[in-house]
C-alpha cells in the first residue's frame, strides 16, 4: 500500500513538473521576446555584428544592416533600454541609414534614442530614411561630414526633435520629405543655407521651425511650395519666390515676420491663408502670371496697405464665388487714401467687377 501511494507521488510531481516545463515552452512560443531579453547586456555588438555600443551609451554603425541587426538584437528589452543610446556614430561607408528592423515586430529606432544627444553621419551617406530621428527629444547636434554625397532626407526625418539646435544641411541634397523638420523649435537654421539643387518645397518640411531666421531666397528649379512649409518660421523676414515656382501651398508661411515677400512673374497661384498673419509685412506686388489667390491668402497681414496686382486680368479670389476675404482683417479691409490696391488702368473696370 505504502508504495503505491508513493508512486502516486511520484507520478503526480513528474505530472506537475511536465505541466510547468511545457506552459514555459508555450510561453517561450508565444512571446519569444521574454528569452531574448534575458540575454541583453552592454557593452554589446562588434564590428562584425555591424554595430558596437560601449557601456556609456556610445555607439558606432559599421554596416547599412548594423542598426537593424542592434534593433533585432534587443527586441523584447526593458523600457529602460530606450534610455542606452547618448551618441550616435555611423562610419564611413555606410550610405543609407534607415528607421525600422526588418524584423516582425518592425521595431523602430526613434522607440530608443530618449538620451541621444548627438549624431554624427559620414560623407559616405547618401540617404537618411523616414522618420529614423522622428521625436529624439534630446538630441541637440547633427553633423554630418563634407564633402557630402547626401542627397535625400526622408519624410519626418527629424520630426519634434524639439532641442535640435544644430545641423548642417549639404549643398547635395535635392529632396527633403514632407516634415523632415517639422516642430524643431530649438534649430537655429539661416533660411539662406537651403539647397540649391532642391526641386521642390514639400509639405511642412520647417513648420514651427521657431528660430529659423534671416532671408530665404527659394532656390531657381523649385516647382512648388507644399502646404504649411514654413508654417511659424517667426523669426523669417524676407521671402523671394523664383519664375520657376508655380504653386505656393496652403499657409506656406502663415505667421511668419516676413517684412519683405517678392513673388516673381512665373507664379502661378497662391494658396488659402498662404500668407497669413504675416503681421509686418507691408506691400506685395502679384505678377501677372498669377491666376489664382486663395481664401484668407493674406489675412491677418495688420501692416498691408499696398498691394500691386500686374495682371490685366484678375485672378480668382478666394473660393472663385467673388468672395474679398482673400484680404479679411487687414488694413486693407478698409480702403481709403493711404490704403490702396494698384493695378493696370486698362483693367480698373475689370478687377472692380471681378
Amino acid at each position: 500500500m505504502k508504495e503505491t501511494v508513493k508512486e502516486g507521488r511520484l507520478y503526480a510531481f513528474l505530472g506537475k513538473a511536465l505541466l510547468l516545463s511545457a506552459a514555459a515552452f508555450v510561453m517561450l512560443c508565444i512571446n519569444p521576446l521574454i528569452a531574448h531579453a534575458a540575454y541583453v547586456n552592454f557593452p554589446m555588438g562588434s564590428e562584425a555584428d555591424g554595430y558596437y555600443i560601449d557601456a556609456d551609451g556610445n555607439m558606432t554603425i559599421y554596416t547599412e544592416e548594423g542598426l537593424d541587426s542592434w534593433l533585432n538584437d534587443i527586441e523584447g528589452a526593458p523600457p529602460t533600454y530606450k534610455q542606452k543610446v547618448k551618441t550616435l556614430t555611423v562610419n564611413e561607408g555606410v550610405t543609407v541609414i534607415k528607421n525600422f528592423s526588418d524584423s516582425m515586430y518592425d521595431i523602430p529606432f526613434s522607440d530608443y534614442c530618449d538620451n541621444l544627444t548627438t549624431v554624427r553621419l559620414p560623407a559616405s551617406l547618401t540617404e537618411i530614411g523616414d522618420k529614423v530621428f522622428n521625436g529624439c527629444d534630446k538630441l541637440t547636434t547633427v553633423t554630418i561630414a563634407e564633402p557630402s554625397n547626401l542627397t535625400t532626407i526622408g519624410a519626418s526625418a527629424f520630426d519634434f526633435d524639439k532641442s535640435l539646435t544644430t545641423i548642417n544641411i549639404p549643398a547635395s541634397v535635392t529632396t527633403i520629405g514632407s516634415g523632415a523638420f517639422k516642430d524643431c523649435r530649438a534649430l537655429a537654421l539661416d533660411a539662406a543655407t537651403l539647397p540649391s539643387g532642391l526641386s521642390a518645397i514639400n509639405d511642412s518640411i520647417f513648420e514651427n521651425c521657431w528660430k529659423m531666421s534671416g532671408k530665404l531666397t527659394i532656390p531657381d528649379g523649385v516647382t512648388s511650395i507644399g502646404d504649411n512649409a514654413f508654417h511659424g518660421c517667426a523669426e523669417m523676414t524676407s521671402v523671394t519666390i523664383p519664375a520657376s515656382v508655380a504653386s505656393i501651398g496652403s499657409e506656406a508661411f502663415h505667421g511668419c515676420a516676413l517684412t519683405s515677400v517678392t513673388i516673381e512673374d512665373g507664379v502661378k497661384s497662391i494658396g488659402a491663408s498662404a500668407f497669413y498673419y504675416c503681421h509686418e509685412l507691408k506691400s506685395v506686388t502679384i505678377p501677372a502670371s498669377v491666376t489664382s489667390i486663395g481664401a484668407s491668402a493674406f489675412e491677418r497681414c495688420d501692416a498691408l496697405y499696398s498691394v500691386t496686382m500686374l495682371g490685366e486680368t484678375p485672378p480668382t479670389l478666394g473660393d472663385g464665388s467673388g468672395s474679398d476675404d482673400v484680404f479679411k482683417d487687414s488694413v486693407l479691409s478698409t480702403i481709403d487714401v493711404d490704403r490702396q490696391i494698384y493695378v493696370p488702368k486698362s483693367s480698373i473696370a475689370a478687377y472692380k467687377n471681378s
